[in-house]
């Protein structure tokens, strides 16, 4: 599964998550998002957010039938992988 089918599968439970005025805000595109699969089979999705050019922190959500799930904050990347390796 990658970023397109997430956002394709979670159009009508999330239709502005994807949207360009959402991404802009955040200074993030589509390729922006990181898709991975925790050892219990689990689907992540991740990536960085700006505020006016400086990085702001992190997305994280997990995708599951066809919506995203809120997740803890995480404050950096070894954050979002030790959240992944735990779920």
């Amino acid at each position: 599964m990658n970023i397109r089918d997430i956002k394709r599968l979670t159009f009508r439970t999330n239709p502005y998550f994807f949207s360009r005025g959402t991404l802009r805000f955040f200074g993030q595109t589509m390729q922006s998002f990181k898709v991975r699969k925790s050892p219990s089979g689990r689907i992540f999705l991740y990536a960085s957010s700006y505020w006016d050019g400086k990085l702001m922190g992190y997305t994280l959500r997990e995708y599951k039938d066809g919506n995203l799930l809120a997740t803890p904050d995480v404050k950096s990347i070894q954050e979002i992988n030790d959240h992944i390796a735990k779920s």
